[in-house]
């Protein structure tokens, strides 16, 4: 007896961003004795812009997807107007991090590319070298899907 996992599809999309934020931390404000915590809005508009091309891409198909799911995430920024054009083709070593970037895109597809994101059995992310000024910021998702079946001997 024993388990077969075989992929059950893959899904691919682009995101076109204004700018690359990482997750940030959840703020909270007090009004009226009542305490609101809420997402900061530079992360809250990442997230929508992903989900966003993921709909139109790849639309909800997976939305309810149970299985495992392996993610991979690239990020490509490009150079800022103050940089010199030689940079180009220079590794990103600057903020954000490659992980807050992650944590933010994989929140961004909850209940859109999967049912939730602990069936993530593996993650890769990795920032691509810069890219010239006006070529725009990407970032590239790509998930694989698999079923599960318990097979008898």
């Amino acid at each position: 007896m024993s388990w077969r996992t075989s992929i059950a599809g893959e899904a691919h999309a682009v995101a076109e961003l204004p700018e690359i934020v990482g997750k940030q931390r959840p703020r909270a404000t007090v009004r009226g004795g009542h305490a609101r915590i809420y997402t900061p809005r530079k992360t809250r508009v990442f997230e929508e812009c992903v989900r966003k091309a993921w709909r139109e891409q790849v639309g909800e198909k997976w939305a309810g997807f149970t299985g495992s799911v392996t993610v991979t995430v690239s990020v490509t920024r490009e150079l800022a107007k103050s940089n010199p054009k030689r940079w180009a083709g220079r590794q990103d070593v600057q903020k954000p991090d490659v992980d807050n970037v992650l944590k933010a895109v994989l929140d961004a597809l909850n209940g859109l590319a999967y049912a939730d994101d602990a069936q993530i059995t593996r993650e890769l992310a990795e920032k691509m070298p810069r890219t010239p000024h006006g070529s725009g910021n990407q970032v590239s998702i790509h998930c694989i899907y698999y079923t599960e079946t318990f097979e008898k001997e």
